[in-house]
């Protein structure tokens, strides 16, 4: 039995109101906004190196990659099974639930990978939105696996798409087929085509204020594409669109993400205020080891002091508190924490791997 299967069919009731995600293109900058909703906010960044080879988690013809990218991640349920994140390059994807999705039913001669570690793996592999859409030839998502996702994808040159995946195939919404770059809960082109009934689009329908995917979506495109807001920039609009789409309570973490600047900036349900820094601080180097962050930590903590090196601990940690903080989850057995929580310790640095190769074809007494 798969991971994110137990997950999604124990909890599958919260996902009608899980997440909103949306692109701003404005006044030169480009911004992915998310705001995660979710029953609890402990979490962590994660710093993923480039270099890094790895193994798809639990596939009968796993796909096998070296990550050519580094990229920060916000996770909870596992290293390399992320929420969201960004690339160094300025790629950003955004998991939302969408109960609907049907992934391919029969194995191909495509490689597998679980369809939260395919975010890992289009931010380990992809500098574009053409990159991640093209990675449908050779990589489909496990056919048995019962996580129900859609996604958002944008990158540094102003592209954007909504991927969704229906009767086994991956379908794209993008370019004209993607009227407002919003995606929440429901299928895009089924709630795209109800913008004309709401007054923003020449309807009589007023903007919504509930919680629902698609009311969340109305609004979130409303604010997104209004051009009287007084913002004096983009961020600040995103901030705005994000505080918009918040449901009380249950809206964990609000995460900005700036495609050009290479800048995150995020806040938590209970830090109020955002925090800020620049990915390309992050070294990247897989000989630099796994860096981890606590989502939650104070808000007086300057964030280049919270990164704190890879331990089993704290994976232990993120995995059993995340777990057991999920309804019914708490009593999974204790096998399939423990693959998860073992399982960035089966990547390697090919660099390192290389160097240690010449040494030992260059010093016969090792």
């Amino acid at each position: 039995m798969k991971f994110w299967m137990v997950i999604v069919v124990l909890v599958i009731s919260y996902g009608s109101r899980a997440c909103t995600t949306f692109f701003l293109k404005e006044k030169g900058a480009l911004i992915f906004g998310m705001n995660y909703d979710w029953l609890f906010g402990r979490g962590y960044l994660v710093q993923n190196n480039k270099c890094i080879a790895k193994t798809a988690f639990e596939q009968k013809n796993p796909a096998e990659w070296v990550s050519s990218y580094g990229s920060i991640t916000f996770n909870q349920y596992g290293i390399d099974f992320p929420i969201c994140g960004m690339n160094e390059t300025g790629l950003a994807i955004g998991v939302m639930w969408h109960v609907i999705s049907i992934y391919p039913f029969f194995a191909d001669k495509r490689k597998e990978i679980d369809n939260m570690q395919w975010v890992q793996y289009q931010l380990d592999n992809c500098s574009s939105v053409d990159d991640v859409i093209a990675t449908d030839q050779f990589l489909r998502v496990n056919p048995v696996s019962k996580a129900k996702v859609h996604y958002l994808v944008a990158d540094a040159g102003g592209n954007c798409a909504a991927i969704e995946f229906f009767h086994g195939r991956m379908k794209v919404s993008r370019g004209d087929g993607l009227p407002v770059a919003v995606l929440t809960n429901s299928t895009y082109h089924r709630t795209a085509a109800r913008l004309d009934k709401y007054a923003s689009w020449g309807g009589s329908r007023p903007i919504p204020s509930g919680s629902g995917t698609q009311d969340r979506f109305m609004r979130t495109a409303h604010h997104l594409c209004r051009d009287d807001t007084g913002h004096t920039s983009a961020l600040a609009k995103a901030r705005f669109v994000l505080k918009q789409a918040e449901q009380p309570d249950y809206t964990k973490w609000s995460i900005a993400f700036d495609l050009i600047a290479g800048r995150i900036h995020f806040k938590t349900l209970h830090t109020k205020h955002y925090r800020s820094f620049d990915v390309p601080e992050a070294a990247f180097e897989c000989g630099s080891g796994l860096l981890l962050a606590d989502i939650a930590a104070p808000g007086d903590v300057l964030l280049s002091e919270a990164w704190r090196p890879y331990s089993r601990d704290l994976h232990v940690d993120l995995v059993k508190g995340s777990f057991f903080n999920t309804p019914l989850l708490r009593y999974m057995p204790m096998k399939f924490l423990q693959s998860t929580w073992e399982y960035p310790e089966t990547h390697e640095c090919r660099i390192q791997m290389q160097a240690e190769k010449s040494v030992h074809q260059t010093n016969p007494q090792h």
